[in-house]
């Protein structure tokens, strides 16, 4: 768990890394065909963070018979700065949040035991019919991997902008 936790860590890491990096002038920049503005990517970010905060503790808090449900949306808001961009002054707010949520889940991950960080239990996750069987070391996993890929196309967005 130790390992994943140092692992996950740095993805956090290089992605707040990668998006306080981007200029300010590219916050609004959205690429052709994308659904997300560079700037909207860390408002994708920290919703994700939030539903599988929710999902760790449902999972903690749950039988782990039966189903627990993740049932996250986002606001209007959160929709229009993915789509249209944020400011520097949000930037800041936001990245304070991922900062803080990070904090947050590393400390609630730190209490659990190898076996209830192992423990699968089955989670219906929305637009599903069937439950999906899920650990806090999957939800780990999978923000780590979206870190990681988002940082990739963060790098990859300012390089089209520049272009631009």
């Amino acid at each position: 768990m130790n390992s994943d936790i140092l692992s996950f860590q740095k993805s956090a890491d290089d992605f707040v890394g990668a998006f306080r990096a981007i200029p300010a002038q590219a916050l609004a920049y959205k690429p052709q065909g994308d659904d997300y503005t560079v700037g909207g990517l860390i408002v994708h970010v920290l919703d994700v963070m939030k539903k599988y905060g929710s999902v760790l503790d449902s999972i903690v808090n749950s039988s782990k018979k039966e189903p627990v449900r993740s049932d996250h949306s986002i606001s209007k808001q959160e929709e229009q700065w993915i789509k249209e961009g944020i400011g520097e002054e949000e930037r800041v707010t936001f990245l304070k949040e991922v900062e803080s949520l990070q904090k947050s889940l590393m400390e609630r991950l730190g209490d659990l035991s190898e076996e209830q960080y192992g423990t699968k239990t089955p989670v219906i996750y929305e637009n599903a019919d069937e439950p999906y069987p899920t650990s806090p070391a999957d939800l780990l996993g999978w923000l780590k991997d979206h870190y990681i890929e988002h940082v990739v196309q963060i790098e990859k967005i300012v390089k089209e902008w520049k272009k631009t």
